[in-house]
């Protein structure tokens, strides 16, 4: 037979607070995942929305084709500098796994710049130096090509666009040190590229400089006491390849291509798109932040660029060099320092250079004129990546637990719940319900222990649960109530009640059948007195749950305890479904 599921009992609202409906842990999950979406891949793709090769620029100022002007199309050149794909080593920590995690994170911040560099299509990829965080360091040939493979794994790029690259300090070292390897260059050259090279693109020249290299031979040119124009440099380096290339005659304009910035008067301003001071000459090991004045002055005087691409600063610098010819005429040659591709204190926001070359008339093949441009460059910005941690991440993380805390604060235990009520006689039901086999039998001598004053609900619990009947036993069928306990004699205590007479406490027969569905509600009650109420769902969750009304309804599980507990399942059904797009972004998309 069915049993009603609440027994007249009143909830207070104080006592049983609402939990947090599902809609709402719902709507923060739809949150927080378009919060992933966003900050992992729509931030990135804002940022480069409005970066655009430089050929309007080209355009607008040659309305007309030049004299000598070919129909060669315009090349677009993507400048990357200083990406620093970290080793395992490169990021200190007294954990693993936090090392583990910052390089993670590192590269995963490289990927997604990446990704959306690559998207605009550029023609020809230039990387200005320092590819790999610790190249330069004294390592295994097979762990050395891992660490090629992976920056390999990031920078992933169509087999049909040209890639080119350009030692940096970090890739080859500078100066001496035990922690370099002497093999450093070798394997730049085997993995890379050629330390040196010339390539022509769209009418230009482009030079790439082993900068490192100039730095280390300059340093001995200083060391004999030679002017640079005496000095015969080494067979194979830097500056033997710098004096060859000076001695042939060019007809295309020259694009200078080095890791190192040009040296430049203290100081001297690198224009409004820098986020902080300006290049200053400094040394150290490993490092040198400008070329010196003897070997800047020979690239500008007998190279004559029309313009100059460099890296290593970590920030954005546009500076224009003053260069006085042989003849006396002073020209302007300008040098572009492209920011940093990968997350730097130095800087809030990395970013890279789209370069694009248009074929030069022949007259026009020396020094950079802005009203006759035959090149054009524009700076990209990415996100601002620690930033997206710091003002966006935390925030959303921070309001979401906030709500959530909220809504859980005033949540009660969700086991028995003793509440006191005044009744009616005529709303008494019958007390105990018949338990399936499964479970327990009524304990029929009960009624006869409550031939005694009314007992409060704790001590009629305790003489149901610890003393059982003497003639049933567990398991047997229900026995119905005779004698002083029949229906008659309980219809007679009705009337006294009714009649005003002294209250006396009995119980009426339970029902014939035993069976019971589980998940049906077992109720107790009692005139003036107490209710208990309390749901079953199997043998063990009875035991359990009668045991927890014996120890009070405020001592079942503490208020802390079933806050903590709520809000902690809460966190984790709000909280999985942006951690799991979080690592299919990474996964498939990344």
């Amino acid at each position: 037979m069915e049993f009603p599921k609440n027994l007249g009992g009143r909830r207070s609202s104080k006592e049983l607070p609402r939990r947090p409906t599902l809609a709402l842990l719902n709507l923060w999950r739809v949150i927080l995942v378009l919060v992933v979406l966003w900050y992992e891949l729509g931030s990135f793709s804002w940022a480069v929305a409005g970066c655009r090769w430089p050929d309007r620029e080209l355009l607008s100022k040659r309305r007309s084709p030049p004299l000598g002007h070919t129909k060669e199309p315009i090349a677009h050149v993507l400048l990357v500098s200083d990406p620093q794909v970290p080793h395992k080593f490169s990021l200190r920590s007294r954990f693993p796994w936090m090392r583990f995690a910052a390089r993670k994170s590192y590269e995963w911040s490289l990927r997604k710049s990446w990704r959306v560099a690559k998207g605009l299509r550029p023609d020809v990829v230039v990387f200005l130096g320092d590819m790999l965080n610790n190249g330069r360091l004294a390592m295994s040939d097979s762990e050395y090509t891992a660490y090629w493979r992976q920056f390999k794994s990031i920078f992933k790029i169509s087999d049909h666009i040209p890639v080119h690259f350009l030692p940096g300090n970090r890739d080859v070292g500078l100066g001496g040190s035990k922690s370099f390897s002497p093999r450093a260059r070798e394997r730049f050259q085997k993995h890379f590229d050629s330390l040196n090279n010339v390539i022509s693109i769209a009418g230009h020249t482009l030079l790439f400089l082993d900068a490192p290299d100039l730095v280390d031979e300059d340093y001995r040119r200083h060391a004999a006491g030679k002017t640079f124009e005496d000095w015969t440099g080494s067979p194979g380096g830097a500056i033997q390849f710098l004096q060859d290339f000076a001695n042939v005659n060019h007809t295309e304009p020259v694009v200078v291509l080095t890791h190192i910035p040009l040296a430049r008067p203290e100081g001297a301003s690198c224009g409004p798109l820098r986020e902080r001071g300006s290049i200053r000459r400094g040394v150290g090991i490993g490092y040198q932040n400008l070329l010196g004045k003897a070997l800047s002055r020979f690239i500008l005087q007998e190279i004559e660029p029309s313009v100059i691409f460099s890296g290593d600063d970590r920030d954005y610098c546009d500076f224009t060099h003053l260069v006085e010819s042989k003849d006396g005429t002073v020209s302007l040659i300008r040098e572009v320092t492209v920011k940093s591709f990968s997350v730097t204190p130095e800087i809030r926001r990395p970013g890279f250079q789209l370069l694009s070359l248009a074929p030069a008339p022949v007259q026009q093949r020396r020094f950079w004129d802005p009203e006759k441009a035959i090149n054009a460059d524009t700076p990209c910005n990415l996100p601002n990546q620690s930033g997206i941690f710091t003002y966006g991440y935390l925030p959303a993380i921070f309001i979401c637990m906030l709500h959530v805390a909220l809504l859980n604060f005033r949540r009660r235990p969700t086991a028995l719940h003793l509440t006191r009520h005044k009744t009616n006689a005529s709303e008494i039901l019958p007390v105990w319900s018949a338990i399936s086999d499964a479970g327990f039998d009524t304990f029929d001598d009960l009624p006869s222990r409550m031939d005694r004053p009314p007992m409060s609900g704790r001590s009629m619990l305790t003489a149901s649960l610890f003393h059982p009947s003497r003639s049933g036993s567990l398991g047997s069928p229900w026995q119905s109530p005779s004698g002083p306990h029949s229906p008659s004699v309980m219809a007679r205590q009705s009337r006294k009640v009714e009649s005003g007479e002294p209250e006396e406490f009995d119980f009426p027969a339970a029902p014939s059948s035993p069976s019971i569905e589980a998940g049906t509600s077992l109720g107790a009650q009692w005139e003036g007195k107490a209710r208990l109420t309390f749901g079953l769902d199997s043998l063990k969750a009875v035991l359990h749950q009668l045991l927890r009304a014996w120890l009070g309804p405020r001592r079942v599980i503490p208020r802390s305890r079933s806050w903590v507990q709520g809000f902690s399942k809460d966190v984790f059904l709000v909280a999985w479904p942006p951690m799991l797009m979080f690592l299919l972004i990474h996964i498939l998309i990344l």
